[in-house]
């Protein structure tokens, strides 16, 4: 027990140094790519988190049973070293961008798909889905389906759980509308947290579902092509050559008149010139000769 409690800050360099290469060894065995395609800098963070958090023992043995190739340990493993913090409403720059893409394809009637790539607790798909919500309700002329709906992805299985349920603490509104709050969230006490819940209505179009974006070949997805991607505050812990592997595969997941919005934590994204050309904002559109 005494383990448990030693601190990030009381191992000696050395001794990360050695949970970084066995965790490294690890996530390069998943991920094909060198140093598992994690920053070294944010690894290192991470693995000082989980200790704080959790307890170097614990730590200790995850690794172990993930060196003993147990698919469940491993599996935690990515989750543990994911960040998963998310709030609603927080690239205000998107929505505007959103509205003006989809309007045209909801009066023609078009089946409309987005995917937010790396969801978290779900925040991100929320908003998306009251932004199109909106739209749709203010439209002259009613859409003649109103076919859409939502795929919500994420390395972190916990994550994914509490997207789900769909409750959601203050801290989380972030910079969201008052009418949107009243429209789409109503207020929940849940197992003695107080907080919000989304509408049944809105929570009935996202589609949760695990996936690694780290992952040396992707699988088809439910929806691709999509209109929409979202994939923001996710590319800045990887690593360039992964940075750029995800990109590619990205782009034929993408309609060809389809945008990829991305955050502003990330920058102009020099890496996405060969599969998408640049159009503001953090928005990227597939270039007509990319890969498909």
């Amino acid at each position: 027990m005494a383990e448990n409690r030693v601190s990030a800050q009381a191992l000696s360099a050395h001794e990360l140094d050695a949970l970084e290469a066995r965790t490294t060894r690890l996530l390069e065995g998943i991920t094909e790519q060198p140093r598992g395609g994690t920053r070294p800098s944010f690894l290192r963070r991470r693995l000082s988190a989980e200790i704080e958090r959790r307890g170097l023992a614990s730590l200790r043995d995850l690794l172990a049973q993930a060196e003993r190739g147990q698919t469940t340990a491993l599996v935690e493993l990515r989750n543990r070293m994911a960040v998963n913090y998310s709030c609603f409403w927080r690239e205000p720059a998107h929505w505007s961008i959103l509205t003006e893409h989809l309007r045209p394809k909801f009066l023609a009637g078009a089946p409309v798909r987005l995917w937010s790539a790396a969801c978290a607790s779900g925040e991100e798909a929320c908003s998306m889905a009251m932004a199109v919500g909106e739209l749709v309700e203010t439209l002259t002329i009613p859409p003649k389906t109103g076919d859409w709906r939502i795929l919500a992805s994420d390395i972190a299985t916990a994550a994914l759980a509490a997207a789900a349920i769909g409750h959601y603490p203050d801290t989380a509104l972030g910079a969201l509308p008052d009418r949107l709050r009243d429209r789409y969230l109503r207020p929940l006490t849940l197992k003695g947290q107080a907080g919000w819940e989304v509408v049944p209505e809105l929570r009935a179009r996202i589609d949760f579902q695990r996936f690694d974006l780290a992952q040396p070949r992707w699988p088809l997805l439910t929806g691709a092509p999509f209109d929409l991607i979202f994939l923001c505050n996710v590319l800045i812990y990887f690593d360039k050559p992964l940075q750029a592997r995800i990109l590619e595969h990205l782009a034929p997941c993408l309609k060809a008149d389809g945008i990829l919005l991305t955050s502003r934590s990330e920058g102009r994204l020099s890496l996405a010139t060969p599969w998408f050309k640049a159009r503001g904002d953090c928005a990227y559109t597939p270039r007509p000769d990319a890969p498909r």
